[in-house]
């Protein structure tokens, strides 16, 4: 009996290690791109921060990388969460389509777009906190582990309660996991039903201009005495589609900089690229 239990041990783990070494070697060959590294810093001007920028073009699978903090860096997702969490709930029918609306229960936030009813679109585009934690509790921990499994996104780790997990909690994504992340989105190799696509790309659109197309996401979390700001998107034009990841990292005290450099680098660098117009205010 013992020598049994021995053997399916050995077994068991040459079977995991055999399963590891496979995603590894999958996930390598989804990344055989044409990488060039630029220096990110120049784009800081005066902020006191760090970050990095990711550019990826899907047709010919080049990317850029604007390098300050590595690629690689496990960082608090906030508010891009909304993403899958939108994905979910649509996968999953706690969401019918965009145009779902949740109930304001009358706490008032400071963010006075937040103080009243919203549907999925609403709430995404306005970043309300409190749609996506209520849509977290319906979705329940269950199915939020197996789908962020599937989506294979970032530390996977829901600890810290379902409905702040990804603001103050456990889970952690790394500036290139969220590239990798809306590549498969794109793709449509999230395994999710092509309506679940469809009517997410709905919600993510920002807006159309000069021939181009805009979906994107803010975010902004705080750990360790840090800030933390994403804004991540695709932009479709004539040319080809980009996805683009911009992280963002700050000790610095002065917020109202640092909310708008999110979006501001990623506009720069987008133009500078004649990927997205110059003097898109409304990006």
């Amino acid at each position: 009996m013992k020598n049994y239990l021995i053997l399916f041990s050995v077994a068991l783990i040459v079977t995991n290690s055999c399963k590891n070494s496979e995603a590894i070697s999958n996930f390598q060959a989804s990344n055989k791109m044409d990488v060039t590294t630029l220096d990110y810093k120049p784009y800081l001007d005066s902020l006191q921060a760090d970050g990095a920028f990711l550019l990826l073009d899907l047709k010919t699978n080049k990317l850029i990388e604007y390098q300050g903090i590595s690629k690689d860096t496990m960082l608090i997702p906030a508010s891009t969460f909304k993403i899958p969490n939108s994905l979910i709930g649509l996968e999953t029918g706690e969401l019918k389509d965009e145009l779902t609306e949740f109930k304001w229960n009358g706490t008032t936030y400071q963010n006075q777009a937040w103080n009243k009813d919203q549907s999925l679109r609403e709430a995404f585009q306005n970043s309300t906190v409190w749609y996506f934690q209520e849509l977290a509790r319906k979705i329940g921990e269950k199915h939020m582990k197996k789908y962020l499994a599937q989506f294979k996104y970032g530390n996977q780790n829901i600890g810290g309660g379902i409905d702040k997990f990804w603001l103050s909690g456990d889970l952690r994504i790394s500036p290139l996991q969220q590239l990798e992340f809306l590549k498969a989105l794109w793709n449509e190799e999230l395994k999710l039903a092509k309506k679940t696509t469809q009517t997410m790309k709905k919600v993510f659109l920002v807006e159309k201009r000069g021939g181009a197309t805009l979906y994107a996401k803010t975010g902004w979390g705080f750990t360790d005495d840090t800030d933390i700001g994403w804004y991540m998107g695709v932009v479709e034009n004539e040319k080809s589609t980009y996805l683009f990841v911009h992280a963002l990292v700050s000790k610095d005290a002065r917020l109202e900089l640092f909310g708008e450099a999110r979006k501001s680098i990623a506009r720069r660098i987008l133009a500078e690229k004649n990927i997205y117009c110059n003097n898109c205010n409304s990006f």
